[in-house]
Order: structure tokens, then C-alpha cells, then sequence
């Protein structure tokens, strides 16, 4: 059963625009016009290419975009700037699974955010390493900056960041194999994606609970988790995240002995899985292998 790892806004490491137009706004502030210009524009550049498609070469670019506009900032001695930028370079990092350059522009962005009392930053940076920990297999620690992530948000009201936070600490529990706590904050993650009504985070927490109660044999709220998962997956059509869903309800009907559900939804995310980053992921996203063991059994079965 698949669950992914929200190590992007996805609600999927894009920028978003309300940090890139806060970063934008601040570089006005005691430079000359012509330097203005500059770091404005390779920032506003950088989240043109992040809200495209999630392709690996918009986020390349974005992350050149985003170190030039570094070098910048660090002639000006502004570190609430530079631990935006090292901030943002650690989710791109981190969304193209590139880890270690993650981690080392998470913790700048921690030590600065830390040293300039900016909490919002310090939830991000803490967010963008415990997700690169988690991903490298180190969950303990992974886990322990995602609850940092979580205190540091707890003071700056942002509900989308405490979403983030929620849905990750429910995946790296279940990792864990700590179900009843992966429960516990996937469904404090529902709650406050369904009161922000981001419909594709509502559809991400309902995925996450369809996974832990598929892993715990609950196959009947399994099953209607991974349904609400596709229903809000399709209206906002997400491709990725309806193949996910498919994929998981295919899970669950191939161990109930139902392979004529398990191949319809086998050919339906045949239909929707798009790659991203230029390859199937690999975590937390249907990559298409389990297709093979459905439509085996399925023609196992039709052969009986």
C-alpha cells in the first residue's frame, strides 16, 4: 500500500506564492534599483517554473535560479532573506531527491531562522530536513524534526504548513509501524485540510488512513479512505494523486480476492500514472509494479 511522503507542496516543493512574493517584497527594502531587479527577477523566475508541471528540469532550473539569487542576498548581509532562499533551495533539493543538499540548506535556514526569531522559517527548514532524514531511512530523526516542524508552527497560524507537518508525521509513523499514532495524525491532518478546503490535501489524509487501514486489515474503511482519496483526486485533477488512489484500492481488492475490481483499477492507473521528476517515484507513489502480481492473479483466476 503506497503512501506518499508530502515532500512538496501540494498542497507538492513548489514555492508558494505567498513566500515568494513575501521574499520578493523584502528585497526591495535598501538595495539599488538595478540589484532589485535582479534578485526580484530570479525569484519570481524561479517560482514560474515551480508552479508548471512537477518536471525534473523546471526544478534544476529553479534551484540555479534560486543559488544565483543566493550568492545575491549574501552580499547584502540580510539573513532573514538568505533564510528564505536556503529554505526554498531545501524543498527543491529535497523534491529532486537530491537529500544532502537539502540537509545542508535546512540547516542554514534553521540556524538563521533561529538566529533572526522567525518561527515560520524555523517550521520549514525543520519540515524540509525531517523529510530528507525520513527519506534517507533515518525515521527517528526524521521524526524528531518533523515534531520541531510542528511546535514552530504551532505559533505562526499558517494551516497548510501544520497540514504538511500532520500528513508527514502520520507516514514516517507508519514507517514506523506506530499505526494507532499514524492514525491519530493523518486524521488531524483530514481536519485541517477539510477547514482550509484544499481538496487535494483532503484527498492525500484520506489515502494516508486508506494505507494504514489496508496495513491493518481494516478492509472495509480501507477501502472507502482510497475511494474519498480518488473522488477528490479527480476534482482537481491531479493525475498522480488519482493513480495513487487507483493503485491502492487495486491493493486492497487483490487481497479480498476481488481481481475484477483489482483490474479495473489496474487499468485505470495505466491511464493516470504520469512520471515525475522524469521517473516513476519511488516512495510513496504507485510505481506500477504491483500491476504485475494484480494481473496475474486476475488471470490466475479467470484460468480456474
Amino acid at each position: 500500500m503506497e503512501t506518499r511522503r508530502n515532500d512538496t507542496h501540494s498542497s507538492q516543493g513548489h514555492l508558494s506564492e505567498e513566500q515568494t512574493e513575501g521574499a520578493a517584497s523584502a528585497i526591495l527594502t535598501e538595495k539599488k534599483p538595478e540589484e532589485e531587479e535582479q534578485l526580484s527577477t530570479l525569484l519570481l523566475s524561479a517560482r514560474e517554473l515551480l508552479v508548471r508541471e512537477t518536471l525534473s528540469s523546471n526544478y534544476q532550473q529553479a534551484a540555479s535560479l534560486l543559488e544565483q539569487a543566493l550568492l545575491k542576498v549574501q552580499e547584502t548581509s540580510d539573513e532573514v532573506m538568505e533564510a528564505q532562499v536556503c529554505g526554498e533551495l531545501a524543498e527543491v533539493f529535497l523534491s529532486l531527491d537530491n537529500y544532502e543538499k537539502s540537509l545542508d540548506y535546512g540547516h542554514k535556514c534553521l540556524s538563521l531562522s533561529k538566529k533572526t526569531g522567525r518561527k515560520g522559517l524555523e517550521a520549514l527548514a525543520s519540515a524540509s530536513i525531517g523529510g530528507a532524514y525520513a527519506n534517507l531511512g533515518d525515521l527517528r530523526r526524521g521524526l524528531e524534526f518533523q515534531m520541531k516542524s510542528l511546535d514552530a508552527n504551532s505559533t505562526t497560524g499558517d494551516q497548510k504548513q501544520k497540514w504538511k507537518c500532520l500528513y508527514n508525521l502520520g507516514v514516517t509513523l507508519s514507517d514506523l509501524g506506530d499505526n494507532e499514532s499514524a492514525i491519530r495524525y493523518f486524521r488531524e491532518s483530514l481536519t485541517v485540510a477539510e477547514d482550509v478546503g484544499d481538496k487535494l490535501a483532503i484527498g492525500e489524509s484520506h489515502g494516508g488512513l486508506g494505507s494504514i487501514f489496508y496495513r491493518t486489515s481494516r478492509y472495509p474503511e480501507a477501502i472507502l479512505h482510497n475511494e474519498k482519496h480518488l473522488v477528490m483526486a479527480k476534482e482537481v485533477k491531479d493525475k498522480e494523486s488519482q493513480a495513487r488512489a487507483c493503485g491502492n484500492l487495486g491493493n486492497v481488492y487483490v487481497t479480498k480476492g476481488d481481481y475484477i475490481k483489482a483490474f479495473a483499477t489496474a487499468a485505470s492507473t495505466a491511464a493516470n500514472t504520469l512520471p515525475r521528476n522524469g521517473q516513476q517515484v519511488r516512495r510513496g507513489k504507485c510505481n506500477g509494479v504491483p500491476w504485475k502480481c494484480i494481473l496475474l492473479s486476475w488471470g490466475a483466476k479467470k484460468s480456474d
